[in-house]
């Protein structure tokens, strides 16, 4: 039985997905080289020039472990169905008579 918020997002939904925030921190890491070259040029390399060139540097990495991390909502949330307990009997042992087999023990 599978709980419909735990459900895994379709295979091309789930790649979509990675993509769009992938091309998007791409964009963002091109910004950053752009700035850095502008900053460089205009302040002769301050503080704001070298964190554009340290973003620009390190931004690939995280941006690949994300684009590669499928959605793994289906295995880790399956929800078990309920089982009914035996009751105990009088003297606290379970009654062989209330089993589901219908016919005497033998």
């Amino acid at each position: 039985m599978h709980s419909i918020t735990g459900a895994a997002l379709s295979p091309r939904v789930d790649q979509n997905k990675r993509l769009r925030n992938y091309l998007i921190s791409m964009g963002i890491r091109t910004v950053c080289f752009a700035l850095a070259g502008v900053f460089a040029v205009t302040t002769s390399w301050t503080w704001l020039a070298w964190l554009c060139v340290v973003a620009a540097a390190v931004l690939p990495y995280p941006a690949v472990v994300f684009a590669n991390a499928v959605d793994r909502r289906l295995e880790t949330t399956d929800i078990q169905a309920p089982y009914r307990m035996l009751e105990a009997g009088p003297s606290g042992a379970v009654n062989p008579r209330s089993s589901s087999s219908g016919g005497p023990a033998g």
